[in-house]
């Protein structure tokens, strides 16, 4: 309903307290989302590489952005059955994936947004966390599951994709 005038996504630790927020403008041709900490100093940048780019290739980078931790690419032709990403290192090589976990209901919910959905996160073959969507009718609302802390800052950007980006392109 507000994405007219931009959005603001707020992420909470198990605790229920903020640890980062992102606003992320209305009307951008090159999507650009700060990810700010509790207390205002940028975390973590996430741009798009290009204007108006529908594969949806967006670099992660940190220390306010002079340091590229990684990014991820939409596979825009299996998107349209399932979403998919592709995730690179720092030096752009296909490190792991971040994939709609299968199910019956993943064709239905093309068609009804409000249906649930949970996403897989793996680097180098292994499952290292989920993206679980949880069915509430006025805001969206979803757990992000790593078990690795080194990850912190891929988890992050997923995180943001999922929420601020994959909306986009329902």
């Amino acid at each position: 309903m507000f994405k007219l005038f931009g959005n603001t996504f707020r992420l909470y630790n198990e605790a229920g307290e903020l640890t980062y927020y992102v606003k992320q403008k209305a009307f951008r041709l090159r999507e650009d989302l700060p990810v700010y900490t509790s207390d205002g100093e940028i975390y973590l940048r996430i741009k798009a590489r290009a204007i108006l780019d529908s594969s949806g290739h967006f670099d992660f980078l940190a220390e306010n952005g002079s340091r590229k931790v990684g990014s991820a690419k939409r596979n825009v032709l299996k998107s349209m059955f399932i979403d998919d990403w592709d995730l690179f290192d720092s030096e752009d090589h296909l490190v792991g994936k971040l994939q709609e976990c299968k199910g019956a209901l993943t064709w239905v919910r093309k068609f009804f947004r409000w249906i649930p959905q949970t996403f897989e996160v793996t680097l180098e073959g292994i499952v290292i966390g989920t993206v679980r969507q949880r069915l509430n009718l006025f805001q969206s609302v979803y757990e992000i599951s790593f078990g690795n802390p080194k990850h912190h800052e891929i988890a992050i950007a997923i995180a943001v994709l999922v929420v601020a980006i994959e909306s986009k392109y329902d």
